[in-house]
């Protein structure tokens, strides 16, 4: 610091600016030392008490390059380093190998672990707090945005429709809220969508009508295998109680055959992981059943069961087989197929010379002496429609 100091103290105002002028107006680093800069300051403020605040105002007043802000700063830098030049030209996505493609879809199309709201919600409000509750009683917290803002992706081509449609719905969590939502999602999404849906979650309050029909579609989902239903069993108890009505009384602590649609729910199969928040009763009714392996000819949505096919058993090799008895088999076959028709040629050349005898014995002899001829012999059908056929 004395020395900047030394050195203009040497120097008047006029030279100063004389010497600073060319870095006003330049966007470049002053090449000046810290302590020049702060002399140079100080000297042309005819101020040696000045604070460090009126310096460093000065100095960014005074020299652009100081005026920047960090984020300009870090950008400038970057963009003079060695790096290739945009490419203005269309970039062929579809050039890129099958696994890199699928994994930039995942990160286009992936929501957060709070899945994805059914509805036309711009936002959809989500809490890890209040997971288990009905989204009606969410408080506000995150919003994330709604799936139409990159489902517009989509729109692209047919190939990359094709390609990343199953996986928006494969990767993604959908909360079907009440089981009328449930039921008309299932019942307007293409079979060719809703096979791709692997994670589910609704709100049961087990006295809705349309539960039958909903837990029917769901269990035609071919791929479906996370299914989150979230429950309250004591809240169905404590509303039936102060609601009087017959309709909302749940008698889930007895028995939860009362429940609507149950049946339908409990024959749903190949799940790996079923979520029944707040009600133990019903998870130890339907877990065991629901994580079973599906049946191979189970129907799916759009989809006709197949039936049991016998397939022909395919040829193969026994314990004593090997290429040179595969190879014995070859020729015995062709042996045996070549006396077959050796067999068939005789037999075809005997009925000729037989028909061409009968043939001739017809036309040169009259009845009187076929009669009394002693040589002719009873003989078949097939020989006489034979002798008596036109002559080719």
């Amino acid at each position: 610091m004395a020395r900047g100091s030394v050195f203009m103290s040497a120097m008047d105002k006029d030279r100063i600016e004389t010497v600073i002028a060319p870095w006003r107006s330049s966007n470049q680093q002053p090449a000046f030392t810290f302590d020049q800069l702060v002399a140079i300051a100080t000297r042309m403020m005819d101020d040696n008490e000045a604070s460090e605040a009126r310096i460093a105002d000065w100095i960014s007043a005074t020299f652009p390059f100081y005026a920047k802000s960090t984020e300009q700063i870090h950008k400038e830098r970057f963009d003079s380093r060695d790096t290739p030049d945009a490419n203005s030209s269309a970039f062929d996505f579809f050039a890129l190998s099958p696994e890199l493609r699928n994994a930039i879809y995942e990160m286009v199309f992936s929501y957060g672990k709070a899945g994805l709201f059914v509805g036309s919600d711009k936002f959809v409000t989500t809490s890890t707090l209040w997971d288990g509750c009905p989204r009606i009683i969410w408080p506000p917290s995150l919003d994330i945005p709604g799936k139409f803002l990159v489902l517009e992706a989509l729109l692209v081509s047919k190939h990359f429709y094709v390609e990343a449609m199953p996986v928006f719905y494969r990767v993604n969590l959908f909360h079907c809220g009440e089981i009328w939502s449930l039921c008309d999602t299932l019942k307007h999404l293409a079979p060719c969508r809703a096979q791709h849906l692997t994670h589910l979650s609704f709100h049961y309050k087990g006295t809705e009508s349309g539960a039958a029909e909903a837990f029917a579609l769901l269990g035609q989902l071919e791929h479906l295998r996370k299914l989150d239903i979230h429950v309250f069993e004591d809240y169905w108890l404590v509303r039936g109680r102060r609601s009087g009505q017959e309709e909302d009384k749940v008698h889930v602590g007895s028995s939860v055959v009362y429940l609507e649609g149950l049946a339908n729910l409990r024959a749903i199969r190949g799940l790996h992981v079923v979520s029944v928040g707040n009600s133990p009763t019903l998870e130890q009714e339907l877990k065991p059943d629901m994580l079973r392996p599906k049946a191979r000819n189970s129907p799916t949505l759009g989809r006709e069961p197949t039936p049991d096919v016998p397939r022909p058993k395919a040829w193969t090799f026994d314990d004593h087989d090997s290429i040179k008895s595969l190879k014995q088999r070859v020729i015995e076959t062709k042996t045996r197929e070549a006396e077959r028709v050796e067999k068939l040629r005789t037999t075809m050349l005997s009925w000729n010379v037989e028909a061409s005898r009968l043939k001739a014995k017809a036309e040169y002899s009259d009845d009187d002496e076929e009669e009394e001829d002693g040589d002719w012999l009873p003989l078949s059908s097939e020989y006489l429609a034979y002798a008596r056929a036109p002559d080719s």
